[in-house]
């Protein structure tokens, strides 16, 4: 298993409309969101 995923805006996006945000964490157990991603996701 990865330790470790770096993600961008789409795959938060999409894993949340589908309601399945759940599996990141039983994927990968750090999780890392750029700044940016962060911040077009709260826009």
């Amino acid at each position: 298993m990865a330790e470790s995923l770096v993600c961008d805006t789409s795959i938060l996006l999409y894993l949340g409309r589908i309601r399945h945000l759940h599996l990141l964490p039983q994927l990968f157990p750090t999780i890392l969101v750029p700044g940016q991603a962060a911040f077009e996701l709260n826009a």
